[in-house]
Order: C-alpha cells, then sequence, then structure tokens
C-alpha cells in the first residue's frame, strides 16, 4: 500500500471504528495468543495498549504506532532504507510521554546462561556475559524487566531458555540464538 501523512493521519484520527475488527488474535495449536494480529503487531507499552504496523518498499520505511490509552498516534515516514521507523516512533512517544520506565527483575541472570551463543540466521556468535550485576549480549546492555526477561534496546525482548536465547520485537521473533559453549 502506497499511502501520504495526510491519509495516515486521517486514518489514525477516524479510522479507528475499522481498527476494532483487525485486533483479533487467532489461538495457535499450541493454545497462545501470538502478538500479531490481522497485519496489527499488539502489545504494551507499561500498562498500556500499543497497536503497530510498519512497511517498507524500495528505499523507504514507514511505521505507524498507536497507543489508544493515552491518546496517542505516531505515524513516520522515511526515504531512507537505513532508518529504524519503529524506533523513531518510539522515540516520538518517549519525548511526548517521558520513557517507560522499567523495574528492576524479580530474578537475577544464572550463572550457567553466560556463555557463547550462535546465530544460525547471521552465521556469527554472541557472547553473554554477566559482570558486576550488569548483563550484555555481544556487548549491548540487557535491561531487567519484572517479567524475568530483559530489554534490549527500545523495543526488542530477550528471554533466556536452557540453551538458547529467543529475541522478539512487538511480539515477533527476530532472532534465535543456540548455545555454542558455556563460559570459561
Amino acid at each position: 500500500m502506497i499511502t501520504s501523512v495526510t491519509d495516515l493521519a486521517s486514518w489514525m484520527i477516524h479510522g479507528q471504528r475499522f481498527i476494532q475488527p483487525l485486533l483479533t488474535q487467532d489461538p495457535l495449536t499450541t493454545g497462545e495468543r501470538p502478538a500479531y494480529a490481522f497485519a496489527l503487531l499488539l502489545g504494551s507499552r507499561g500498562e498500556h495498549r500499543r497497536i503497530e504496523h510498519g512497511g517498507a518498499t524500495a528505499g523507504y520505511r514507514a511505521h505507524v504506532l498507536m497507543l489508544p490509552d493515552d491518546k496517542l498516534s505516531v505515524a513516520v515516514m522515511c526515504n531512507l532504507s537505513s532508518v529504524n521507523a519503529s524506533a523513531l516512533a518510539d522515540s516520538v512517544a518517549d519525548a511526548l510521554l517521558g520513557e517507560v520506565p522499567l523495574r528492576p527483575a524479580a530474578t537475577n541472570v544464572p550463572p550457567h546462561a553466560d556463555g557463547l551463543y550462535l546465530d544460525p540466521a547471521a552465521a556469527s556468535t554472541l557472547r553473554l556475559a554477566t559482570k558486576d550485576g550488569q548483563t550484555t549480549l555481544g556487548g549491548a546492555t540487557l535491561r531487567p524487566r519484572d517479567d524475568g526477561r530483559f530489554q534490549l534496546g527500545r523495543g526488542r525482548i530477550v528471554e533466556l531458555k536452557p540453551d538458547a536465547i529467543d529475541i522478539t520485537d512487538s511480539g515477533a521473533r527476530v532472532r534465535w540464538l543456540e548455545r555454542a559453549s558455556h563460559k570459561r
């Protein structure tokens, strides 16, 4: 779909009545409900609902972020393919509403989790390391969340599994890292 800023603004102001049917999350065979619902990613910003959708074509990037509980919608349109439109939308929301504070995690990183992990998609490795109470993955700081998982950057959620690391963005898996070795 090709659109304009004017069309997106109109959709965000007047199109809310059409969005409700798109929020249906069909359960998976496991019974879980995915974060994806009819082309919209559903999540939360703190305790508030978050609805979003991004797109790209040629060298363009776009992202629409709707925060209905905050009565805020942000549309970002870029003509540079290296721009992270989703991160820009989050930055605008943070500037207007304030950053979402992360509460300390109830549990620490298990010592056996430190080690080298293989990223099969990128054919590379990343090290998970904890030092002086701070955990990093590939040098990037993981911030603890109150649900036992970690925040990586603005939108990525990191979950430590027994022999793997699951990284999601808006509920959709973006990377799966497999343990290559334990910390030596």
